[in-house]
């Protein structure tokens, strides 16, 4: 997955950002979601240990499961960016997704019924016709046609480009804590 991304870097230029790294979010706690139970992820050691134990007992019976690449998206963002990922298929996910969800809560518009599993590469159309730089809509908030016929046509490219290498399969196989302060890793927990 992180190959197949990496060879589509070049056709990304057209975005306000492009991810370096990419990761498959199954969760979001703390800052970026309101939760009721369990401490909240800021960035020092004992809250980071303590919401470790926290997601344990709930990852205790989850078993490795596999993933798929199986397309590109243009999704919309909350903030109405576009948002070009590789969608993902897995069934292991989206059940490990609502039982976090159960426990910790949805985050509105991105989580629950709203998930789809994908790998962001990258977000904000800011290219050819899309002089406001806005995504894809003009600064009365109309719909920019020529900003979403270059999207498009970056689109297809995209998927053109990828029709040959997908599916790419992979086994999900630790969940890791993201930290967005540090943009690292602070936790992995194998599953299984």
């Amino acid at each position: 997955m992180q190959r197949l991304a990496a060879a589509l870097r070049d056709d990304l230029g057209g975005f306000r950002s492009v991810r370096d790294r990419h990761t498959l979010v199954v969760k979001r706690l703390g800052d970026a979601a309101a939760t009721d139970r369990g401490p909240e992820p800021r960035d020092d050691t004992a809250a980071a240990a303590a919401l470790r134990e926290t997601l344990r007992p709930v990852l205790r019976d989850t078993d490795p499961f596999p993933a798929r690449v199986d397309g590109l998206d243009v999704l919309a963002a909350p903030s109405g960016d576009a948002v070009v990922s590789l969608s993902v298929d897995s069934p292991g996910l989206v059940r490990l997704h609502r039982r976090l969800a159960a426990e910790f809560g949805a985050v509105d518009r991105v989580e629950g019924d709203a998930y789809l599993p994908h790998v962001t590469l990258a977000r904000g159309w800011s290219g050819p016709g899309n002089e406001n730089g806005d995504g894809s809509r003009n600064g009365d908030g109309s719909e920019n046609g020529s900003a979403d016929a270059s999207l498009r046509a970056v689109t297809a490219r995209l998927r053109g480009r990828i029709e040959s290498a997908v599916p790419v399969e992979w086994t999900v196989d630790e969940l890791g804590l993201w930290s967005r302060e540090y943009r690292e890793f602070v936790w992995r927990e194998p599953l299984g």
